[in-house]
């Protein structure tokens, strides 16, 4: 082989290589496994996601009366999910992007069908650096020990805290400056559920919870109420670490609850009083 045969081939492994960096990150996420395993389940998701996600707007005219409940098995037996695992956590991208880019480094020794071979061995490599980075984070959940801690303080602090009369209350009081909260007949029905208490943990023990509430805004007549649009709400809080969500003189646990009925509040009212 001549010398420019070698520059040429050289150049070419290049412009292949970083093909594969570019072609990895958007084919490890739009096939990573679990995705595609989980397709039908997706649409399903998304349906539902439609579904719960409807256009609740109410008059400015309207006389409305507003109700906050909590589902009958809230908050139940507090859930720890651990965040390491799933199709899109860190471990599972890393492992995907390692093995996407030596699975595309493998499809370069195609020589002629390199083209063909890159994106296949993309695919391949991600696959397989999918399994292993779940595995690596099935081991990342927190400790029962720690879990069961956690879920003790949680409690308690749900416990003692009104999360209930606070959502309440701080809806009633931006709902005011929108309508009618007062009247002795009320045309509209807001009905606010709190549906959901999650804890979620990472591989290095920080802590988050989720809150979500349906909202269900419907006529005022007891036949009626239950025909009307529904859209649900979350708090996601920012994560903190397990050794200041268990210490009960920092009160991190209420802090977030309050910011919890704080923010659900605006974004229900946003909600309700946005224009058609």
């Amino acid at each position: 082989m001549n010398p420019d045969d070698s520059e040429s081939g050289h150049t070419l492994v290049r412009i292949m290589t970083l093909a594969v960096s570019l072609l990895a990150a958007p084919l490890v996420r739009l096939c990573a496994p679990l995705r595609c395993a989980g397709a039908a389940l997706v649409s399903l998701a998304v349906l539902t996601g439609c579904a719960i996600s409807q256009d609740i707007a109410v008059a400015p005219d309207e006389s409305v009366r507003i109700v906050v409940s909590q589902a009958p098995d809230w908050p139940g037996t507090i859930e720890v999910r651990n965040e390491s695992v799933g199709g899109e956590s860190p471990e599972a991208l890393a492992g995907a992007g390692a093995g996407a880019l030596a699975g595309g480094v493998w499809g370069l020794a195609c020589g002629p069908l390199a083209p063909l071979c890159v994106p296949l061995g993309v695919l391949a490599g991600a696959e397989v650096g999918v399994v292993a980075g779940l595995a690596v984070g099935t081991t990342a959940a927190l400790p029962e020990d720690k879990a069961g801690r956690l879920r003790d303080r949680v409690t308690r602090a749900l416990q003692s805290h009104d999360l209930r009369g606070e959502l309440e209350a701080a809806i009633v009081d931006r709902a005011q400056g929108h309508w009618n909260t007062s009247g002795d007949k009320p045309t509209v029905l807001v009905a606010i559920e709190l549906r959901e208490f999650v804890m979620a943990s990472t591989r290095d023990e920080r802590i988050r919870c989720v809150v979500k509430v349906a909202v269900t805004v419907g006529a005022a007549e007891p036949a009626q109420a239950q025909k009307g649009k529904r859209r649900v709400y979350e708090y996601v809080s920012p994560y903190g670490s397990l050794a200041t969500w268990l210490d009960e003189s920092v009160g991190l646990a209420e802090a977030n609850f309050a910011n919890a009925s704080q923010h659900l509040a605006t974004e229900i009212v946003s909600g309700l009083a946005a224009k058609p």
